[in-house]
């Protein structure tokens, strides 16, 4: 039966016991009474008047991974904890509207922070909120040295060990007593419930009861929670609006907007490896992913690595993997004999033209690392160029060890071990990787651009990053090869009215669960199917695990447009050109050809999106951001380069001669003219 965790610890910037307390008449507003009298018993397990319902009384900090490892189903704790926490394997279906307070950067009074900050200055601040001060400076373009606080923040100021504070903040009456002001409000605060993902689906019906009752007790803000149900609100447009360009353009439009911060540390980064080698690479290593080893040699893995990391995974996944690297190798295969192979012919005069293919040498691909898994990645870089020829293939996957600041901590343990992937080994075995290097970020990149004494230099760079990636490919491109920098995912579902509404709202959720920029749209001449589509999206939505995310992204840059007919649906497509475009009718081959620009193009009800991430077999490398309109997916193409074969004969030169030197001529080239004219019969 359900099991309930409660927060009654005191948190800085809280009353004392302020959750607890606050919660107590919530959960007799929903129904729940405490049995034993909270203030004087020392139970930390408190029986209610109904039937197998108890409350663990643990502290704030704890409610989260309680519920996440099933200690409890369900949780009461600040929205502070569960971003700090990072939310994995909850649900958070309800804003409980207590214990409201707020996170600020606060300094000493007289220290100038809005001129700190303008001229770029590196400032120091104090935390217990490491995550949610890292994303918030990052977002601003402050560099900060972040110093892990548990409690007293206020005093780190006072003494000089920090510029600033980010700390919960309620009447103002601490800071202002220790001479702090508040100068940046970074977000607001309150409570959430929160639920065990799988205690939702096994125990369905007593926790949804539970949630329901919280959710009447709550004066829930509209537009947000209605129940147990996050709404997602993607705009509804209409082609026959008056102003339907302007409302489209403005739900289109999107900025790659470049952080001048990122950009500059990118920049002494590559220009440092480039300078220091294999030095420079060791020590990014060690300050961002916490890898404290001797020489590069530790850092590469062997083939018998990878192979271990194959034999290692279920059986279940190697079958998985197997089948679909060969679906991409058959696919990459026939797209090589298709127009991938060189050619040539002969004009009747016996002159010779023609192409001549060769691979590239030797190409990097970049792999995410550490908690991130995505074998599917390895596969879709690695498959083509195996298939287009290139000798050498050289991965890169960074191993952050736990703690360090890849993966938002402020430091590595000593004894802390490095977060190996061993799916992500077993698919570079699997896809014919020749050489892997356990290195990532802006290092990884220029290691891969400019070469060092252990990483050979590469013709190519592809594969998926985060901004500093992004960044240091954007700079070394000219000096190698990249596949394309990619902005937010997309996918627009062109529907007739006959998908099932769930499937199509599923699909949007696919994309949209990426990221809050990701653009998920519909297109539909059918309104009450759109109607039906939003009805299945609000069911659907609060049972998935990045429900918040996928509701951001959908309310934010998310559209279900009805269009006056398929063919106008089609027309609005082309316009959009997008990374993903399914055609979801009895009839997508009557469409297709009415369909010029999009990245993949998936038709009929049963090709889900998902398909051709993993496992259908064309490359899931698409462009995006409208890019589609003058770029394909990643492809054998790619990892070849075309060389023209001319071999004039004595006879053609003769016609050929005279063209050249009429049209050289012409342009005022005398040396291009007499090249072509000596080669005439009876030249002087």
């Amino acid at each position: 039966m359900p099991r309930t965790g409660l927060a009654p610890s005191p948190k800085a910037g809280y009353d004392p016991g302020r959750i607890f307390e606050e919660t107590l008449p919530l959960l007799r507003a929903a129904g729940i009474e405490v049995l034993d009298d909270p203030e004087k018993s020392r139970k930390l397990i408190l029986d209610t008047n109904l039937p197998g319902v108890r409350l663990l009384v643990v502290r704030a900090t704890d409610v989260p991974t309680y519920v996440q490892y099933g200690g409890a189903d369900m949780g009461i704790t600040g929205k502070d904890t569960l971003l700090e926490h990072g939310g994995q394997g909850l649900y958070q279906p309800l804003d409980l509207q207590i214990a409201k307070c707020r996170i600020s950067v606060a300094v000493r009074s007289e220290f100038d922070y809005a001129s700190a900050v303008k001229q770029g200055s590196r400032l120091t601040v104090a935390t217990k909120y490491v995550a949610i001060a890292r994303e918030f400076f990052a977002s601003k373009g402050v560099h900060v040295d972040l110093i892990k606080l548990y409690g007293s923040m206020e005093l780190a100021p006072l003494v000089g060990m920090a510029d600033a504070i980010v700390d919960l903040v309620s009447t103002g009456n601490t800071l202002k007593a220790n001479h702090l002001v508040e100068v940046e409000q970074i977000m607001d605060i309150s409570s959430r419930l929160v639920v065990n993902q799988a205690a939702l689906k096994l125990k369905r019906e007593p926790i949804r009861k539970i949630i329901d009752a919280f959710a009447s007790a709550v004066t829930v803000p509209p537009n947000l929670f209605t129940a147990m149900t996050l709404i997602a609100a993607p705009a509804r447009l209409s082609c026959a609006d008056a102003d339907f360009d302007a409302q489209f353009q403005a739900r289109l439009h999107w900025a790659a907007d470049t952080d001048a911060a990122i950009e500059a540390r990118v920049a002494d980064i590559l220009a440092d490896v480039q300078k220091r080698g294999d030095a420079a690479v060791l020590e990014y290593t060690a300050r961002f992913d916490g890898l404290q080893v001797p020489s590069m040699a530790a850092l590469e893995l062997t083939q018998a690595a990878l192979k271990a990391a194959f034999d290692s995974i279920p059986e279940v996944q190697r079958n998985a993997l197997q089948a679909a690297a060969a679906r991409v190798r058959s696919y990459h295969e026939a797209q090589k004999k298709a127009s991938g192979e060189s050619w040539c012919y002969r004009d009747a005069d016996g002159t010779l033209l023609g192409q001549k293919v060769t691979p590239l040498d030797r190409v990097g691909i970049y792999v995410p690392g550490g908690k991130a898994a995505y074998p599917s990645s390895v596969l879709m870089n690695a498959i083509p160029a195996h298939v287009a020829g290139v000798s050498e293939i050289i991965m890169v996957v960074p191993t952050p060890v736990r703690g360090s600041v890849a993966t938002g901590g402020q430091g590595a343990a000593p004894d802390a071990k490095p977060e190996l992937n061993q799916l992500v080994l077993a698919a570079a075995y699997v896809a014919g990787v020749t050489r892997a290097f356990t290195i990532g970020g802006a290092q990884a990149v220029a290691a891969l651009a400019y070469g060092t004494a252990t990483v050979p230099r590469v013709d190519k760079i592809t594969g998926p990053g985060n901004a500093y990636v992004a960044a240091a490919k954007r700079r070394v491109f000219g000096t190698v090869g990249i596949d394309m920098i990619a902005g937010p995912s997309e996918i627009l579902v062109l529907a007739d009215g006959t998908t099932p509404p769930d499937w199509v709202a599923m699909d949007l959720f696919s994309q949209a669960e990426h990221d809050e920029l990701a653009q998920s749209i519909l297109l539909c001449p059918d309104a009450a199917y759109i109607d039906a589509v939003q009805a299945s999206i609000n069911r659907l939505l609060p049972e998935m695990p990045r429900a918040e995310i996928i509701a951001k992204s959908l309310t934010g840059r998310g559209a279900l447009i009805h269009t006056r007919s398929m063919e106008e649906a089609c027309a609005i497509s082309n316009r959009i050109a997008p990374e993903h475009l399914e055609v979801s009718s009895r009839a997508p081959h009557q469409w297709e050809p009415l369909l010029k620009h999009a990245g993949a193009i998936f038709l009929g009800a049963y090709t889900s999106e998902s398909l051709g991430d993993y496992c259908a077999g064309p490359n899931h490398v698409l462009p995006t951001s409208g890019t589609a309109r003058f770029s394909g997916p990643l492809s054998v193409y790619d990892f070849q380069k075309r060389s023209s074969i001319i071999e004039v004969s004595e006879q053609g030169a003769q016609t050929l001669g005279q063209i050249a030197s009429v049209l050289a001529h012409g342009e005022g080239l005398q040396a291009h003219a007499r090249a072509a004219e000596m080669r005439l019969k009876g030249a002087a």
